[in-house]
């Protein structure tokens, strides 16, 4: 009876760590284009078929990471209040792997001003 019970643990265990070994990583850096300083607090959404799937900020260094991913391409795009969207197309995902990508997005003049169409 106890030769069943650790042939069954095994196999569950071989199984739900099969499930976990499957995914990937897609983590990164976000940074100001002009100067190449980080930008803390970006918001970063991961998109497959044009639907969000993922989401994360970046640290105080402009950092991310997002896991567990499916291995497929997706679509990675940052945002942040007084910079224009950036946005990398066809990143790669693969099983037990990383991708990385940085993120570069571009001051907003217009935004950061407060300039406005009220008089």
């Amino acid at each position: 009876m106890k030769h069943y019970f650790y042939i069954i643990s095994f196999l569950i265990f071989s199984v739900s760590t099969a499930s976990f070994a499957q995914s990937g990583e897609i983590k990164g850096k976000v940074i100001n284009k002009q100067i190449k300083s980080p930008l803390p607090f970006a918001n970063i959404m991961i998109e497959l078929n044009g639907n969000a799937v993922a989401g994360a900020q970046t640290d105080l260094e402009g950092k991310y990471s997002i896991k567990p991913l499916a291995p497929g391409k997706y679509n990675v795009k940052a945002v942040l209040d007084g910079y224009k969207t950036s946005l990398v197309k066809g990143v790669l995902v693969a099983s037990d792997k990383s991708s990385d990508v940085t993120l570069e997005m571009q001051s907003d003049s217009l935004k950061r001003a407060g300039v406005s169409g009220k008089p």
